[in-house]
């Protein structure tokens, strides 16, 4: 091929797909066309993903990966925002948690946002909590919780330990490392249970249900579900 020619690039993009499900990057699943393709093409090593479908679409879309971390936390203080109210303090007597997200209108008009500093995570708590996650800065630990029927799935025993990883060197979450940093493995748990008991805590005061499902914390003193820590720490962005 010579310079005034210009390639046929097909560009496959699959919803739903994990990055180590492929067989060409050792994942269980047979996939020998693909494979194939992998054989006698261009394999990435090393990228960046939106891990859902509509920011995938708008990056290729327009050639541009402004990604930023965000939460669902985030969304009542951008509604609030681009309506140009304040979030309530009460509503009909009744006290309401403070928003402790952060608006993402400054993302839309392609600015850079003061990160989340940690994220915390709970889901299935049935009655003891079930998987969840912290992230501080580069770090994330997961667990799958205790043995239970989860989503029609069964989670078997044995995998209520925590796993540790690195997501700036290993972003597929791959390789746990909970063995070589204990330490840091405690500060999450201690952090994580901490995050935990506030959200219960909150949730009883406002009258809430006693469950945080599928939650992040904000500022220590002031728990709400769905919210973040801002507790200063080096924090790393990615797709998350």
């Amino acid at each position: 091929m010579n310079g005034q020619e210009r390639p046929n690039i097909v560009l496959i993009m699959a919803d739903d797909l994990g990055y180590s499900d492929l067989g060409c990057y050792g994942g269980e699943i047979h996939t020998p066309h693909l494979d194939r393709l992998a054989q006698n093409g261009a394999r990435f090593t090393h990228f960046y993903n939106n891990a859902m479908c509509v920011p995938t679409r708008a990056s290729l879309l327009t050639g541009l990966y402004s990604h930023q971390v965000g939460h669902v936390i985030d969304f009542l203080p951008t509604f609030a925002e681009l309506a140009g109210v304040d979030y309530p303090s009460h509503y009909h007597g009744h006290e309401v948690l403070p928003v402790e997200g952060k608006s993402l209108v400054p993302v839309f008009h392609g600015q850079e946002r003061e990160g989340h500093d940690v994220l915390y995570w709970e889901h299935n708590h049935t009655p003891d909590p079930g998987c969840r996650a912290v992230r501080k800065g580069k770090w994330k630990a997961v667990s799958h919780g205790p043995a239970r029927a989860h989503g029609g799935i069964e989670i078997p025993p044995g995998l209520d330990k925590w796993e540790l990883h690195d997501m700036e060197a290993d972003r597929c979450e791959l390789h746990d490392l909970a063995a070589a940093h204990p330490g840091l493995v405690h500060d999450l748990d201690t952090r994580w249970k901490a995050w935990y008991s506030r959200c219960l805590e909150a949730r009883a005061r406002v009258g809430g249900p006693p469950r945080p499902a599928a939650q992040s914390t904000g500022h220590a003193g002031h728990p709400q579900a769905d919210r973040e820590s801002t507790e200063q720490t080096d924090s790393s962005e990615d797709a998350e």
